[in-house]
């Protein structure tokens, strides 16, 4: 009954013009609109509520993808563009569980890591999540322990790599997660780390490398897809 009142609402409710369109090149998916809807700020307040943020956030992205692709389909008009929006969420079962429950615990499984990140546990909430990783972020370093610490828009996916180098040579280890993000070192002569964000809409992402608890070099990005990195000799 509910689904059948949503997909109702859905095909009368939030038809606004397009606007405010830039680029991104990937047909928008569920999982995209997820992620950016996790970025955004989960919304309990009530189905309506949820609803109106669903929309918001499928819409923005279908105007960066339309923006850069106005012969496709879905972006010959602003009507063409409505229909696709209605279409995508009123056939996405995790969007509608979201808009009626207001749970996205099931994001977390196999194959989802990008956007859950390496540390998500499978069954956590959204804010227990959160909270264990702002724990980590605050705990008491050593002295000597070397410190990448990845902060901004909290659940912003990123990609990257860390290359750590001591006497006994030079070791490298990839990273896919979301922010914030923390990791130590020890015995460390330099250290090399480049990250990237996944997410094509602006938001922050701020790198720091700390010694001792001094920050020895930081970078910030708030572009689409931003770049942020820190190379620096610990001697």
């Amino acid at each position: 009954m509910k689904i059948a009142i949503i997909s109702l609402l859905l095909s009368s409710m939030f038809l606004l013009p397009a606007r405010g369109l830039s680029q991104q090149s990937k047909y928008p998916t569920t999982m995209l609109i997820l992620q950016n809807l996790a970025i955004r700020g989960a919304v309990q307040a009530g189905e309506m509520g949820r609803m109106s943020a669903v929309f918001e956030v499928v819409r923005n992205t279908f105007q960066k993808f339309c923006g850069k692709n106005r012969i496709h389909a879905a972006c010959i008009s602003d009507a063409t563009e409505e229909v696709a929006i209605n279409k995508l969420v009123q056939t996405s079962p995790q969007l509608l569980l979201y808009i009626n429950s207001g749970s996205i615990r099931d994001l977390c499984k196999k194959g989802q890591k990008e956007f859950c990140g390496d540390s998500y546990s499978p069954g956590d909430s959204i804010s227990a999540a959160k909270a264990r990783r702002a724990e980590t972020m605050t705990r008491p370093v050593p002295n000597g322990v070397v410190v990448v610490r990845l902060t901004g828009t909290t659940g912003l996916p990123f990609t990257g790599t860390c290359s750590i180098s001591n006497r006994s040579g030079t070791s490298s280890k990839s990273y896919d997660d979301v922010l914030p993000f923390q990791m130590t070192v020890e015995n460390v002569d330099s250290v090399n780390c480049n990250f990237i964000s996944k997410s094509d809409f602006r938001h922050d992402m701020k790198l720091e490398i700390l010694k001792n608890g001094n920050v020895i070099g930081e970078a910030n990005t708030d572009a689409p897809y931003g770049l942020v990195g820190v190379a620096r000799d610990l001697n």
